[in-house]
């Protein structure tokens, strides 16, 4: 059963990537620095939107962040409707209850104010306005019908790359699980990456998100399907994480490295876009969905397993990033750069306090993970090297600190 696994997804990895030529990929106009939110607005503006919800979550509207965005807003005769009902991991039901706000508000626009998961449930509630269709029916890619609502972003977290992807990852309570919906209509018109609006973001996210950006990259960058230009934002966004995350942890108000934090999650976004993501992505949407770890950390304590399980695969292109980041010499072998690169990843997540293991996975649930997991990668990502039910049990006892 596990070599025709591997021979179908073979088949389907060659089969994305012809129809990838095919497809449609549109990007975001970007508009980057101090102030960029403000012009973002006036662009919503410009696109004769006169009513817009507002999506965010309660911790967010606590602290005031979305205050200016709403008042330039009406400044510009835009009607606004703060939906803050958005917790960490979206549910259906969350997601539910925003698209009957819309729809009652009469909403012709959407605009994400958040981390990932407000962006995640943006998309949703934007696709659900106009499809009338369940939300666990859009669940896989392209089950869209019609365009959803115009969805514009403002990302206060340097992580997820939602801004600028097609994908949005949904949580169903019931059934205890994650899954994503991709679709090419879901990529926001335009995002504004503010470093403004995180420079009171708390440590533990910083460190999470930007783990999280890293994950991003490093993925595309290794998986089978990545072609120059993904390869070319991984490697922007893996420099810029290497140079500038520890400074965002520890001095939380400098601007430079918050902005160059925010223009890395948007090109490791532009990465994944292309090709998706892996096994670490795979392993961290059931712990999301399971035990509801924060989608950042989950990836932070997975990122160094997988690539441990995965070294004699892509040797080179673990190599090549050691050299980009400085942690080897040319003159060093390969296999040595590439060993150099993944303890590297280890020192910063030690070096930004995550921990080393997740003692809340439950040994109950390992084989339940596994299996979750490997049907997700088998489906839609170009893993560099398959994995088999009892690699996959010995990763995440692993992961969880028992072995």
């Amino acid at each position: 059963m596990f070599l025709l696994n591997v021979l179908r997804h073979r088949m389907l990895m060659k089969f994305y990537g012809v129809a990838a030529r095919f497809m449609p990929n549109p990007r975001p106009m970007v508009f980057a620095g101090s102030g960029s939110s403000v012009r973002l607005c006036q662009l919503i503006r410009g696109y004769g939107v006169d009513r817009v919800l507002l999506v965010t979550d309660a911790a967010l509207v606590k602290f005031d962040l979305h205050r200016q965005i709403v008042e330039h807003l009406q400044r510009l005769g835009v009607e606004v409707r703060v939906f803050d009902q958005v917790e960490p991991n979206p549910t259906e039901q969350q997601m539910n209850a925003g698209i009957a706000i819309a729809k009652a508000f009469e909403a012709n626009a959407v605009l994400a104010v958040g981390g990932g998961s407000p962006m995640d449930a943006a998309k949703i509630i934007a696709a659900g306005v106009t499809n009338d269709m369940p939300i666990a029916r859009m669940e896989g890619a392209f089950k869209l019908k019609k365009r959803p609502l115009p969805l514009f972003a403002v990302p206060t977290t340097a992580g997820t790359g939602s801004e600028v992807t097609i994908a949005a990852v949904v949580a169903n309570t019931e059934q205890r699980r994650k899954y994503t919906v991709a679709d090419t209509k879901m990529v926001p018109y335009a995002t504004a990456l503010d470093p403004d609006l995180m420079l009171g973001l708390p440590p533990h996210v910083t460190a999470a998100t930007g783990m999280d950006v890293l994950t991003h990259a490093v993925e595309a960058f290794i998986c089978t399907r990545a072609n120059e230009s993904v390869r070319i934002n991984a490697r922007v966004a893996i420099g810029l994480v290497f140079k500038h995350l520890r400074t965002a942890y520890r001095s939380g108000s400098n601007v430079d490295a918050r902005e160059a934090m925010a223009i890395a999650s948007y090109h490791a976004g532009m990465a994944i876009s292309d090709v998706a993501v892996g096994y670490v992505h795979a392993i961290a949407h059931q712990l999301g969905g399971l035990y509801h770890v924060p989608h950042g950390l989950a990836n932070a304590v997975i990122l160094p397993h997988i690539l441990q399980f995965s070294k004699d695969k892509v040797i080179t292109q673990l190599a090549e990033l050691a050299l980009l980041i400085g942690a080897g010499e040319e003159t060093e072998s390969s296999i040595v750069l590439a060993q150099r690169f993944i303890d590297e990843v280890r020192l910063l997540s030690r070096d930004l306090d995550i921990p080393g293991a997740l003692p809340v996975i439950e040994s109950k649930d390992v084989r339940l993970i596994v299996q979750r997991a490997m049907t997700e990668a088998f489906t839609f990502f170009a893993v560099p090297k398959y994995m088999n039910a009892e690699e996959g049990a010995r990763l995440v006892y692993q992961i969880k600190g028992a072995a």
